[in-house]
């Protein structure tokens, strides 16, 4: 099973599902394969990668990730809050809206925007795998 699914070990596994009703998304969750503290985490190497304006007070921010982050933590200086935040994300793409509160310009948001997930704080065994 582990081969098919491209973990190494039950150790950097996670288990992801999400449902749907009638073809509509309506939630996801996960879980750790193993005990999380056990889990041993890869640099996701995040990288934003496309900020655009959306409305007056709504930006979409896409960024990528190369391995799978637990906790995944978004900030800016800029008064406001995001759809979503402290998630799971998984490795590839991902876009975020952000609802600014104050007025703001796209390269205001852009120049202080900030991802951070688990690794980044120090948290599970930062460090690759070894076989």
């Amino acid at each position: 099973l582990l081969q098919q699914t491209g973990c190494s070990s039950w150790n950097d596994c996670v288990l992801m599902w999400k449902v749907y009703d009638q073809n509509q998304y309506v939630s996801e969750n996960w879980m750790f394969i193993s005990s999380p503290k056990n889990i041993v985490a890869n640099d996701p190497q995040f990288q934003f990668t496309d900020v655009q304006l959306v409305t007056d007070n709504e930006f979409q921010i896409t960024f990528t990730s190369k391995a799978t982050a637990a906790f995944v933590w978004l900030e800016t200086e800029v008064d406001g809050f995001f759809e979503n935040n402290g998630f799971l994300m998984t490795a590839g793409e991902k876009s975020i809206l952000f609802y600014s509160q104050q007025t703001t310009t796209l390269s205001q948001l852009t120049q202080s925007l900030k991802v951070y997930s688990l690794y980044e704080m120090g948290g599970f065994q930062n460090q690759p795998w070894k076989n």
